[in-house]
């Protein structure tokens, strides 16, 4: 999976959301429907956006669709993006430093 496919996926605040439910273990539709307060066919939409870049996966139990992040590289690249972007926040949360220092450049 190219970066530039992960960055679209997540781009929506609703895959964020799925991902970050999925990310302490499996989970059918239902749950995450419960899980995120959203209506079924849009959750349903999200998963399948997020199956078809291969960022999550399903396998089938009775009637049921279980859903679980697909891969550790997957899980150890979205870990890597939150800790991006948590660094890139603080770092535009902190004043800049004085002219001619590294933030002021």
């Amino acid at each position: 999976m190219e970066n530039a496919d992960l960055f679209a996926a997540l781009s929506d605040r609703n895959r964020r959301r799925i991902l970050a439910l999925l990310d302490d273990k499996e989970r059918t539709v239902g749950d995450l429907v419960q899980g995120l307060r959203m209506r079924q066919p849009l959750v349903s939409h999200h998963l399948k956006i997020l199956r078809g870049l291969g960022i999550v996966e399903a396998r089938k139990e009775g009637r049921h669709r279980i859903y679980r992040i697909a891969n550790a590289s997957v899980a150890r690249k979205l870990k890597g993006l939150e800790a991006a972007a948590e660094s890139l926040l603080e770092a535009a949360d902190r004043p800049a430093g004085p002219p001619g220092s590294e933030r002021g450049r």
